[in-house]
């Protein structure tokens, strides 16, 4: 048997969610720029929304946007399965069933390397190879899987762009002003309102910087989080019970 069974899109939302929707803000930039009414300008700032949007996918990674997908229940004989639409990089993936433990991640080329002659042999998978990350793209299983397994993948998904008038930003609200801020600047240059443009410009960066510090500090808090047994493993230590969680404050 073979095949791609698909996997649903990402529909979570969080309370950190924005505030306005789509026709609010690109109305309140046309309102700005002194082009209220103008459905050509309000069009163009929605654009411009968006532009701001692909920027900041772009320029990193955000740990806000770090998700997990559906469960992935493997058929036996099937080795593809699709991805969410919003997939921008994978953090993880784990099989959560029965015994539950983390799948290597390898690149196509080093899957080939390493597996070429036993790409056809069926298992239980403890390989992940992702294709087309961009293009409907798949996630291949090594081995190919012999039975229902339980696959969770952890992924960074992209800040979803906006589309009906009633959509709000996909960003956590303290970050809503980078977006806004970056569209407001762009329209007042089109306008030749450079004066305006570089005000808005200045705040969007000081708004950029504060949102890029306060995600790479959501991640520091490493101290007070539990070790798992694979990081203490990693450490080099002996075999512990896995159903002992040990705390940092226990390993000293």
């Amino acid at each position: 048997m073979s095949g791609t069974i698909v996997v649903p899109a990402s529909g979570a939302t969080f309370p950190g969610s924005g505030t306005q929707t789509f026709a609010q803000i690109k109305s309140d930039i046309a309102r700005l720029a002194g082009l209220l009414d103008d459905p050509g300008m309000e069009q163009l700032a929605g654009r411009f929304l968006n532009d701001i949007i692909d920027d900041l996918n772009r320029r990193q990674v955000w740990i806000f946007n770090l998700v997990t997908s559906p469960d992935i229940t493997t058929v036996s004989g099937t080795q593809t399965y699709a991805i969410p639409a919003d997939w921008f990089r994978i953090y993880n993936s784990r099989r959560t069933d029965s015994l539950d433990y983390q799948l290597s991640v390898l690149g196509q080329k080093t899957f080939d390397t390493l597996f070429q002659s036993q790409r056809s042999i069926n298992g239980i998978p403890y390989i992940l190879t992702i294709r087309n990350a961009f293009r409907q793209g798949t996630v291949s299983l090594f081995p190919i899987p012999d039975g229902a397994y339980t696959i969770s993948i952890n992924y960074f998904k992209l800040i979803g762009r906006l589309s009906a008038d009633s959509d709000t930003l996909d960003l956590p609200r303290p970050f809503e002003s980078v977006v806004t801020n970056g569209a407001r600047s762009r329209i007042m240059a089109t306008v030749s309102q450079f004066e305006g443009a570089k005000y808005w410009g200045d705040l969007y960066e000081q708004a950029y910087q504060f949102m890029k510090r306060s995600d790479e500090d959501s991640a520091g808090d490493e101290e007070l989080r539990f070790f798992n047994i694979e990081e203490i493993a990693a450490r080099g230590m002996n075999f512990l019970n896995p159903g002992a969680r040990p705390r940092a404050y226990d390993l000293a």
